[in-house]
């Protein structure tokens, strides 16, 4: 019996091989000011006729204390300059005094955001931290397919 808890169109895109899970893990340094994220492994290029459908992503605090505040968005560019353009609210995640039993944040878009190459050319997260120190983990899951 199929899962009818699992979107059909998710499902088909993994079998496919169209399913992606951009990641980052444990970026420091972006306390100084908001910063677009343009790591190997997160930010990813659109493509003409293709457009990418995000349903969910992930994030993570890896340090005691410590916040960070992020949108998804696109840029002009596809190596992620020029201008970003946020595609969600401003999030914040913190961690508390002790690390033992926080649970990463998980959020799944009723309505997936959906970027195209006409929106820009790349999307990614733009974000900050409170400290030099703090170390954050980013996943965002999808799969592309064609217009």
């Amino acid at each position: 019996m199929p899962d009818t808890n699992m979107d059909y169109g998710a499902i088909k895109a993994a079998r496919e091989g169209r399913g992606f899970c951009q990641k980052l893990n444990k970026k420091t340094g972006i306390n100084a000011a908001v910063t677009v994220l343009t790591d190997a492994g997160l930010l990813r290029t659109t493509a003409a006729g293709y457009r990418d459908v995000i349903p969910c992503f992930y994030v993570n605090v890896n340090t005691d204390s410590d916040w960070v505040e992020f949108e998804i968005g696109y840029t002009v560019n596809a190596d992620g300059s020029g201008t970003f353009t946020p595609l969600t609210s401003l999030f914040r995640v913190e961690s508390g005094p002790s690390r033992v039993g926080t649970p990463p944040s998980v959020t799944n878009f009723p309505v997936p955001i959906i970027i195209d190459n006409d929106d820009g050319g790349a999307w990614t997260v733009r974000a900050q931290t409170n400290d030099a120190g703090a170390r954050v983990t980013f996943g965002i899951n999808g799969w592309r397919e064609e217009i």
